[in-house]
């Protein structure tokens, strides 16, 4: 894991790793709810949207996904 964020309510976290993944984590059982689609680079940073609809993930090679 490389990056990390936490979701607005602090049930989740979001982890990117240099597998070139994007998890989201339920903090109180452990478990992997969901997990994105390979990234073209590996991700470097992570933020939600205020409300936590949205999660960004920027990648070293500068581009950005944004996952609902």
């Amino acid at each position: 894991m490389d990056t990390v964020a936490w979701h607005p309510n602090s049930q989740y976290i979001a982890t990117g790793s240099s597998d070139r993944t994007v998890r989201l984590w339920d903090v109180g059982t452990g478990a992997c709810v969901r997990l994105m689609s390979a990234q073209s680079a590996c991700p470097t940073c992570l933020a939600f949207s205020p409300d936590g609809r949205q999660l960004a993930a920027g990648t070293e090679d500068g581009s950005v996904s944004v996952y609902d």
